[in-house]
């Protein structure tokens, strides 16, 4: 449905908001399973750490969003030179708010190991998602495709966060207020290791589209992520088996990490 030059737009709007994206978590979302894992048999702990966690995934991914809205225009007239980058740029700055979330509420699961809930996450996800996009493609005129696809993804994004808040409310009450005494000072000194060494793979994820965004026209931006997309597609399907080893790993003392 898309043209190359409406794909290469797309790809290089997708590839710019990635890059904030990564920011909104830096590591985060496995300070996340590492201390609902280990605390997993107090509940307190498990709330005390969950909502503490989340106040700073919050608060993280609104700066970022912001200073990608702030952004939009001078990436979009004066680095890029493309004017119709701006306003898709604009609707990125709220994707990437939601989306982020829902990675954050999925590593929940994966620290309680209730693998269930991501299976059926995912199935969700896709269908609604790809609903949203048929829709677009179908109501929607080519001009405003590109528009139409972000503010879909934004509304299943959304969807699904609801899903994800109401499937944890069944385990612990998010937003409930806990006298539990938590080490504050260690979470925030295992988080600064995990950002330092997530801040130095980010730009190298995504170097390439942005830099040929820069030298040739978006048709071709269009072709790259294409055979891009489909090498890292395959990939993919080996993350969830690491986030899953991390829940477990957390769980092992130091005798049991030694002959794992």
């Amino acid at each position: 449905f898309l043209f190359p030059d409406s794909f290469g737009l797309y790809s290089l709007t997708i590839t710019i908001a990635f890059v904030f994206l990564l920011f909104t978590d830096l590591g985060m979302n496995q300070v996340l399973t590492k201390y609902l894992s280990s605390n997993i048999k107090n509940r307190g702990k498990v709330i005390a750490h969950f909502n503490y966690i989340l106040k700073i995934k919050f608060f993280l991914s609104l700066i970022v969003s912001l200073v990608l809205l702030i952004l939009a225009y001078p990436l979009s007239f004066w680095v890029y030179k493309q004017s119709q980058l701006f306003l898709p740029l604009i609707f990125s700055s709220i994707y990437i708010f939601s989306f982020t979330f829902i990675d954050f509420f999925s590593s929940f699961f994966y620290a309680i190991k209730k693998v269930k809930y991501i299976i059926v996450k995912e199935i969700v996800f896709n269908v609604i998602k790809t609903t949203m996009i048929v829709l677009v493609f179908l109501f929607l005129s080519s001009l405003y495709y590109v528009f139409g696809i972000f503010i879909g993804l934004i509304l299943t994004n959304i969807i699904i966060i609801l899903f994800l808040v109401v499937w944890i409310n069944r385990f612990i009450p998010i937003f409930k207020e806990t006298k539990e005494h938590i080490e504050k000072k260690e979470i925030n000194k295992f988080f600064k290791y995990l950002a330092v060494s997530s801040i130095s793979g980010i730009l190298h994820s995504h170097i390439d589209i942005l830099i040929l965004g820069l030298f040739v026209s978006l048709a071709y931006v269009g072709y790259y992520n294409i055979a891009v997309l489909m090498v890292l597609g395959i990939a993919s399907l080996f993350l969830y088996l690491r986030l899953v080893l991390l829940s477990a790993f957390a769980n092992l003392n130091d005798r049991q990490l030694s002959l794992a």
